[in-house]
């Protein structure tokens, strides 16, 4: 008798689960989702079978190229030369570096 009981325990159980009341996530979820279904639509928005983000990130890396006056075809050779050590101070010897510092190349190849 105690195993039948047991049986129909464990086979309700799983029923209760699903009677409970959302969550504060879901509820959050739930009252975000006309937001963010907005943005998606305006985001994702197709242009001549392409979506509209894709235009806005080309215009605005136009418009800043054209307004900073093309600062990454300028100061290309500088880049190059600060990772190369061109621009480090001469006199300072190695064995002063302090722990968790790094050279310009080491930054570089980590963003990398």
């Amino acid at each position: 008798m105690k195993k039948i009981q047991l049986l129909f325990f464990t086979s309700i159980i799983p029923f209760l689960s699903i009677a409970q009341e959302k969550g504060l996530d879901q509820r959050i979820d739930e009252s975000f989702k006309p937001v963010s279904d907005f943005f998606h639509d305006v985001v994702f928005f197709q242009v001549g079978g392409y979506p509209f983000v894709i235009f806005l990130l080309v215009g605005s890396a136009l418009f800043f190229t054209i307004y900073f006056g093309f600062p990454n075809i300028r100061y290309f050779w500088t880049s190059i030369n600060v990772v190369r050590g061109k621009y480090d101070d001469v006199d300072k010897n190695n064995s002063d570096s302090k722990d968790g510092e790094v050279s310009h190349f080491q930054a570089l190849a980590t963003a990398v």
